[in-house]
Order: C-alpha cells, then sequence, then structure tokens
C-alpha cells in the first residue's frame, strides 16, 4: 500500500465523516488513478493553473468521488471574467459527473485582497449558479 494512502487511512479511520483533501500541482501521471485510493470522499484539485491537464487522464480513467473543481488561478491579481471561469468548467462537465462536482478556487486566497478575493469568488458562484440552471 502507497505511503500516503495508509497514511490517510489511519488518519480517517474510525471518525463517521465526509472527508476532504486539497491537492496543489504534483504528477498525476504518476498518481493517477492510484489517489482515488485515498480513504476521502472529495478532492478538492487545483485546475485552471495547470490548463486542466488531469483531465485527460480522467477521460482514460473516470473519476469516482466527489471533487472540489479549482477554476480561478489564485496567484494574479487580475479578476478572472465570466469567460474565463466558465470554459474549464464547462470542459470538466463534459467529462466529471455533475452531480459530483462542486466549484472554488484553484487555492487559497490568502495572498489577495479582501477586494480581489471577493471578487473572483462572486464569479465563480455567478458562473455556477448560470451553469446550474443550464
Amino acid at each position: 500500500m502507497p505511503p500516503a494512502v495508509e497514511a490517510i487511512q489511519t488518519a480517517t479511520r474510525g471518525f463517521g465523516a465526509y472527508f476532504i483533501t486539497h491537492i496543489c500541482y504534483g504528477d498525476s501521471e504518476s498518481t493517477y488513478p492510484g489517489r482515488l485510493e485515498l480513504a476521502v470522499d472529495n478532492f478538492d484539485l487545483e485546475m485552471s493553473n495547470s490548463g486542466l491537464e488531469i483531465l485527460r487522464l480522467f477521460k482514460k480513467s473516470a473519476f469516482t468521488k466527489d471533487i472540489r473543481y479549482g477554476v480561478v488561478d489564485v496567484h494574479p491579481h487580475v479578476v478572472e471574467g465570466r469567460d474565463v471561469v466558465e470554459r474549464p468548467l464547462k470542459e470538466g462537465l463534459e467529462v466529471l459527473n455533475r452531480e459530483n462536482v462542486g466549484v472554488d478556487q484553484d487555492c487559497g486566497l490568502k495572498t489577495r485582497t479582501m477586494d480581489e478575493a471577493t471578487a473572483k469568488l462572486e464569479t465563480v458562484v455567478s458562473v455556477a449558479r448560470a451553469l446550474r440552471r443550464t
């Protein structure tokens, strides 16, 4: 058993909780689909900054857990427009089970101003609501 799988199993064993893990970057080629063995219910993944590269792996081997899908890059001070947020989300919904997808930013927004963080999240929520209605 890979050490990460064993460690997370040890940490989550015996708790009747819904577990989420956040993964930024990394070597998806060598860790997917094996990471689905982690004893978590949901993966919060950085998606936009890496150019959605992991979606091609999901096409080869289905992603079978819940996912929080990062659609805005937290690094720039620029607040993304609706089209910048909508495009990667629509691409993901072509591969992922819609009922398992939640939307958020790639990673934490602590390096953004409060106004930038709020504006980025308002765009994410607005796009998610619009796509939910379709």
